[in-house]
C-alpha cells in the first residue's frame, strides 16, 4: 500500500481536451518526493528539448507532496514547475494558501497541464469529476475579480490559481494568484504568461474530502505536537508584523537594495516607513494564514482614501516587495508602495521583478537612456511614488514605456540602453530579490548557481551567516562568518541548496527551518507518513539528486557556466567570486564548465 502520496497525478491536455488519471510508482516518489522534484522528473523526462515556454509543447505543472494533506505544520504549499519565459531555463515558483491541500484531498499530487486551449478556458476540479470549462465571462477580469465570481457561482468551498491581464497579455513578469484577493502569488519566473499562452485562465480546486492514508498517523501526531510548541513560541512577533518586521535589521546589515543596489544604506527613518511595525500602524487590516501555519505573516491591508486608495482589503507587500518596490526606488509612502502591489496583485504580476525594473528604468532615466519623452510625460525621479503607481499600471497593461519593462530587466535593458553592463541587473534573466549578494558570501554563490536565476530561496543559506544562524546535522554548529572570509562558504551553499530541493519537493514553508524544525524532524514526519526508514543522509542525498536534475534540465536548454555568474556592479568585491564557484564546481562534482560529471550523474543515478 502507497502511504502518504495518493499515487495520482491529474493530466489535462488542453488541445485534445483529454482528461487522465496517470500513476506514479513508490519507487519515482522515493527518489523525487514531491513538489519540484517530480516537476524536475517530469519536464526533463516529457518535454521536447528546446521548446518554447510560450508554445505548446510547454508543460505547465502544479505539484504538492507528502506533507500536503496531513497535520505538519506550514505544509499547505503548491510548486508551479514549467520552463520560464522569462530566463528560457528551469523555473519552479512556490505560492502558499490552500490549494495545495484542497488538491491532494481531491486525490491527486499534482495537475500536469499540456496544450493549449482552442478558445479561453478554465480547469474545474471536484474529486474525480474534471472539467474543460469555457472563460469568456472571466477573461479579462482581474485576479480578485475572476475568482470572486467564480466563487459566487460555486456551492462547495474552492481555491483558485489563476491569472490577470498580465498573463493574458502574455508578459514574461506574469505571476499565477491563488484564492483571489488573499493573494498568495507564484511569482517568479513569469508563469503566469505560461498559463495565459496555454488559453488558461484559472484552476479551481473545490475542497476534496478524500483522506490520505498515513502509515503511522499517531507517531505523526504526537512529533508534530512537540515541534508545534516551539513554533507558536516564536510566532508571536512574526504574526504581529510578518516578514517586514524585519527590514530595519536587514537594513543595517546592507542586506537590502537602495537606489538599485548603487547604494547599501539609506536614511533610517525613511527605511522604517516600510516597516511592518509602520505598516502595523497605517493600512493593516488583519493578517492572514496559509493552510496549518501558526504563524499568519501574510499581510491585509487596505489604503481608504486619498490618490492611493485600494477598493477592498487584500494581501498586502511583503519584505521582498518593500525593498524592490521602496528602498530600491528610495520610495517611503507606504501607501504608493501598497497601491502598486495591490495594482500587480490584480494584473496577476510577480513585485520583486516589477519593483527591480522600475528600479532599473529610475536608474536608466537619471543616466539618460530615458527621457521623457520615451516615458509619456512620467518623471522617472527617484522616490516619486506617483511615477512607481503609474508605471506599475502601465507594466500591467504593457502600454507605452510599459510593454518594453514588462519583458523585465534584461530585454529592457537591451532595448532602451543598449544593454549597459552597470544596468544589467539579473541572473538568468531573473531579478534579483531584496537581498544584496555583498553581505553574504554563500548569498552571492547561491545566486549564480540558482537553476531558477537569482534567488535567495534556493539556499536559504543566509542565515547562517548571521550571530543566529547554525544547522548542526550539516556540519554547522554555530553561524559562520561574515563577508571577510569565503571559508566553508562554498560547502555551505551546496549543502543548503540539496537541502531547500527537499523543502520544495515535502512541501513545507522555510520559515519553520528557520524557527528550529530540524531536518531530523522533516525526517521523522516523512518516515511517520510513508512508512520508509530513510536516514538524514539518504534524504539530503535526494535533494542533490533533485537539484542537480533542475541544472541538468538548464543543461539541455542552453543555459551553460557563462550564466552562472553575478551582474558585474556585485563582482566589486574583497574575494575571489571565480576562485569560489571553481570550489563549489567541485564540491558539487561538476567539471569546470559547470556539468555534472559521469562519476556525479552515477553516483544519484541520474546517468
Amino acid at each position: 500500500m502507497l502511504y502518504g502520496y495518493t499515487g495520482v497525478l491529474l493530466e489535462v491536455d488542453l488541445t485534445s481536451n483529454k482528461i487522465e488519471k496517470r500513476e506514479f510508482s513508490e519507487d519515482v516518489y522515493k527518489r523525487y518526493i514531491g513538489g519540484t522534484g517530480i516537476g524536475a522528473y517530469i519536464l526533463n523526462k516529457e518535454m521536447p528539448r528546446g521548446a518554447d515556454a510560450l508554445d505548446v509543447d510547454n508543460i505547465l505543472m502544479f505539484l504538492v507532496g507528502p506533507f500536503a494533506g496531513t497535520v505538519v505544520p506550514c505544509s499547505g504549499r503548491t510548486s508551479v514547475v514549467s520552463k520560464s519565459p522569462l530566463t528560457s531555463g528551469w523555473c519552479e515558483a512556490d505560492v502558499g494558501g490552500k490549494f495545495g491541500d484542497f488538491l491532494k484531498k481531491s486525490g491527486y499530487d499534482g495537475l500536469i497541464v499540456k496544450g493549449r486551449a482552442e478558445s479561453r478556458s478554465y480547469i474545474n476540479i471536484d474529486g474525480d469529476n474534471v472539467e474543460i470549462r469555457n472563460a469568456e465571462n472571466i477573461w479579462g477580469e482581474d485576479s480578485y475579480k475572476a475568482d470572486e465570481i467564480l466563487r459566487e457561482n460555486t456551492e462547495n468551498k474552492i481555491s483558485t490559481m489563476g491569472i490577470g491581464g498580465a498573463g493574458e497579455l502574455l508578459s514574461p513578469l506574469a505571476a499565477i494568484v491563488s484564492d483571489g484577493k488573499d493573494a498568495r502569488v507564484a511569482g517568479r519566473c513569469g508563469m503566469g504568461a505560461v498559463m495565459g499562452a496555454k488559453n488558461l485562465k484559472i484552476v479551481v480546486c473545490c475542497q476534496g474530502k478524500k483522506s490520505v492514508n498515513l502509515y503511522d498517523e499517531k507517531a505523526l501526531k504526537i512529533s508534530v505536537k512537540e515541534s508545534m510548541k516551539k513554533l507558536s513560541s516564536v510566532a508571536a512577533e512574526f504574526k504581529a508584523y510578518g516578514t517586514s518586521g524585519t527590514l530595519d535589521v536587514c537594513h543595517d546589515i546592507g542586506d537590502m537594495p537602495v537606489r538599485n543596489w548603487q547604494d547599501r544604506k539609506w536614511d533610517d527613518e525613511k527605511v522604517h516607513h516600510l516597516t511592518g511595525q509602520n505598516i502595523a500602524e497605517t493600512v493593516l487590516k488583519s493578517n492572514y494564514h496559509c493552510s496549518k501555519c501558526p504563524f499568519g505573516c501574510g499581510r491585509v491591508v487596505q489604503v481608504e482614501k486619498g490618490k492611493y486608495k485600494t477598493d477592498i482589503p487584500a494581501g498586502g507587500p511583503e519584505y521582498e516587495t518593500l525593498g524592490t518596490m521602496g528602498t530600491s526606488t528610495l520610495v517611503d509612502d507606504i501607501e504608493a508602495v501598497t497601491k502598486a502591489n495591490d495594482l500587480c496583485n490584480r494584473y496577476g504580476m510577480d513585485t520583486i521583478s516589477v519593483g527591480q525594473v522600475i528600479s532599473f528604468a529610475f536608474e536608466a532615466y537619471e543616466k539618460g537612456y530615458i527621457t521623457k519623452e520615451d516615458t509619456g510625460g512620467l518623471e522617472l525621479t527617484w522616490g516619486n511614488g506617483d511615477t512607481l503607481v503609474a508605471l506599475t499600471d502601465l507594466i500591467g497593461k504593457r502600454e507605452g514605456i510599459g510593454n518594453v519593462l514588462s519583458k523585465g530587466v534584461r530585454a529592457a535593458n537591451r532595448e532602451l540602453a543598449g544593454g549597459n553592463r552597470e544596468l544589467d541587473i539579473h541572473v538568468k534573466g531573473l531579478e534579483f530579490p531584496a537581498h544584496d549578494p555583498r553581505a553574504f558570501v554563500s548569498v552571492a554563490l547561491g545566486f549564480a548557481t540558482s537553476p531558477r536565476g537569482a534567488c535567495h530561496l534556493q539556499a536559504f543559506s543566509h542565515g547562517l551567516e548571521t550571530t543566529w544562524g547554525c544547522a548542526p546535522e550539516l556540519g554547522f554548529k554555530e553561524p559562520l562568518d561574515d563577508m571577510i572570509s569565503t571559508g566553508r562558504k562554498a560547502e555551505l551553499t551546496v549543502k543548503m541548496q540539496n537541502l531547500m530541493s527537499l523543502f520544495d519537493s515535502v512541501k513545507i514553508c522555510k520559515f519553520a527551518f528557520s524557527y528550529n524544525v530540524t531536518i531530523t524532524k522533516i525526517v521523522e514526519w516523512l518516515n511517520c507518513i510513508t512508512g520508509w526508514d530513510l536516514t538524514v543522509e539518504e534524504f539530503l542525498k535526494t535533494g542533490e539528486r533533485i537539484f542537480n536534475l533542475k541544472t541538468l534540465f538548464n543543461r539541455r536548454e542552453g543555459l551553460t557556466k557563462k550564466d552562472d555568474i553575478l551582474p558585474v556592479r556585485f563582482l566589486k568585491s574583497d574575494y575571489d567570486f571565480i576562485g569560489l564557484l571553481e570550489e563549489y564546481y567541485v564540491l558539487r562534482g561538476w567539471d569546470k564548465n559547470g556539468n555534472p560529471t559521469e562519476t556525479t550523474l552515477q553516483k544519484l543515478g541520474l546517468k
